[in-house]
């Protein structure tokens, strides 16, 4: 989150849910793009 902060990228924000934490984001061509960290 802080280095797409640094690009001047817009983003979701880190979402925490019981299955894990997503973070969305756009890529420069408008492509929906979504990070996923399981858990522990």
């Amino acid at each position: 989150m802080e280095r797409l902060e640094e690009l001047g990228i817009t983003h979701g924000g880190i979402v925490d849910a019981p299955e894990g934490s997503a973070l969305s984001f756009r890529d420069p061509d408008n492509i929906a793009l979504e990070l996923f960290a399981w858990p522990g």
